[in-house]
């Protein structure tokens, strides 16, 4: 019960969900439904007609069927944001749900940075689901400040993460890391780059002093969730370093197409953005995408 109260919660204080409860709680219900009677991978349709591999339990996808798009404001503002000549990071890609969306959607070129190999192989089978292999590059390595090897989790689906620990454990592969500056040096910088790697953010900003300093880059979504502590880290330092560099922690309302400032990081997800009235241009001139009937 304390799932389903979970999942019913997660609905009905989303911002798109609570909009369309009926129809939400529908999908939610057909889900399951279908799940258990006929267990099994299935290839779902969501936003501009972008498909996904998705089986019970692949959390990263299945807050879509639910709410069209989990992250639902921060990925409109990147459906928003970017078009064909822009460049956009996924670091921290899963199975890829932002890249499919933004790049089948606005035709930007996506790199999807995923470390875990049974996670890469989905995210490799959703690019040729969707016919973006000149769209989505993918990278199988995690992103941090000094190239070498690391060892993660692999059985924590969306919050697997990276163990710096000794302690020897059946669920662990050891990864490759890459610097988001050099691998970015010989092309050009993205417009918009995601982080959501379960605490180790500071290391990956830490890898990406030149993109920062950069003009290109005008946006980040950021997770900054608290998870920093188990690595030693203080997300306020992400906070003030992101500030220094003229990005300004903002909320965006997809539904007006409008940015208000923030005082602070929130929770979990937030956009900071630089060059705010360059960002505001393309935000109000986009195209609209079709959610659950509702043009947003």
């Amino acid at each position: 019960m304390s799932r389903l109260y979970r999942i019913i919660f997660f609905i009905f204080s989303h911002p798109f969900g609570k909009k369309h409860k009926l129809i939400s709680f529908y999908y939610f219900v057909r889900w399951q439904l279908t799940q258990f009677f006929y267990p099994g991978e299935r290839v779902l349709t969501f936003v501009n007609n972008t498909k996904m591999a998705v089986n019970r339990g692949d959390t990263g996808v299945t807050g879509n069927i639910y709410v069209g798009l989990h992250d639902f404001n921060e990925i409109s503002f990147a459906l928003h944001l970017l078009n064909e000549n822009d460049i956009f990071a996924d670091v921290g890609a899963n199975v890829g749900f932002y890249s499919m969306i933004i790049s089948n959607s606005t035709g930007a070129i996506s790199y999807a940075f995923e470390p875990i190999h049974s996670t890469f192989n989905k995210l490799e089978k959703n690019i040729k689901l969707n016919e973006l292999e000149n769209k989505v590059i993918s990278v199988n390595a995690a992103v941090g400040s000094v190239e070498g090897d690391l060892k993660m989790t692999n059985n924590l689906d969306t919050v697997n993460h990276v163990v710096v620990s000794d302690k020897a454990s059946d669920h662990l592969t050891s990864i490759k890391v890459i610097k988001l500056d050099r691998f970015f040096s010989k092309i050009n910088y993205p417009k918009l780059i995601k982080i959501d790697v379960e605490g180790y953010e500071s290391d990956v900003i830490a890898g990406m002093e030149n993109i920062l300093s950069s003009d290109t880059l005008c946006a980040i979504i950021i997770e900054l969730n608290g998870s920093g502590g188990r690595y030693g880290y203080d997300e306020k330092i992400i906070h003030e370093k992101l500030l220094n560099h003229s990005f300004f922690p903002c909320k965006y309302d997809p539904f007006e197409r409008t940015i208000k400032e923030l005082d602070s990081y929130g929770r979990t997800n937030t956009i900071y953005i630089r060059d705010i009235d360059f960002v505001k241009s393309r935000l109000t001139s986009a195209m609209s995408f079709k959610v659950f009937g509702e043009f947003i």
